[in-house]
């Protein structure tokens, strides 16, 4: 993916509607998947819309990350419950399309331990990689959101900028 492409238009998205909560996720999104991809191994696959049998996932958020992406005839999921399989340590989210008419599995196979780590474990330094100006400014930002989920975009982002 190209995400330098993707960060501009999505950033420049905002800017021109600051109040869009859609473009507002698909810009932390874009920054996200590109953090995941390039600091924490995520497998550059997983960006593809269409399901595949299973994920390996390092946190609970590369699980909603993942479900926030992926498409049925262009549909998107809904999370309608979310079980625990402990025996094969994989969390499994059933979700909704066709307006809830048909169902889908969505597994995720855990790669933390549950007992010691709640949410799941980085493998990366999020706050190192936020403040190496030599890092792309959509890592850096995918680094921040890591922590920080609420973070002001457009405010950030022109901080970095102006530095």
């Amino acid at each position: 993916m190209d995400f330098k492409s993707a960060f501009e238009l999505a950033y420049n998205s905002l800017k021109e509607f600051p109040n869009n909560n859609n473009l507002k996720t698909d810009l932390k999104d874009v920054c996200l998947w590109s953090y995941n991809i390039n600091f924490e191994g995520f497998d550059k696959t997983y960006i593809l819309r269409k399901p595949k049998d299973f994920y390996e996932v390092t946190s609970v958020s590369q699980e909603y990350l993942v479900l926030r992406h992926l498409r049925i005839n262009d549909l998107k999921l809904n999370l309608i419950t979310q079980k625990l399989d402990g025996e094969n340590n994989s969390d499994i989210l059933v979700c909704g399309y066709n307006n809830g008419k048909d169902t889908i599995n969505l597994i995720f196979k855990i790669k933390w331990d549950m007992n010691k780590e709640f949410g799941g474990k980085l493998f990366s330094n999020p706050e190192k990689e936020f403040e190496n100006k030599n890092n792309y400014i959509w890592d850096r930002i995918g680094a921040k959101l890591i922590n920080e989920p609420k973070l002001a975009l457009i405010e950030e982002i022109e901080k970095i900028i102006a530095k």
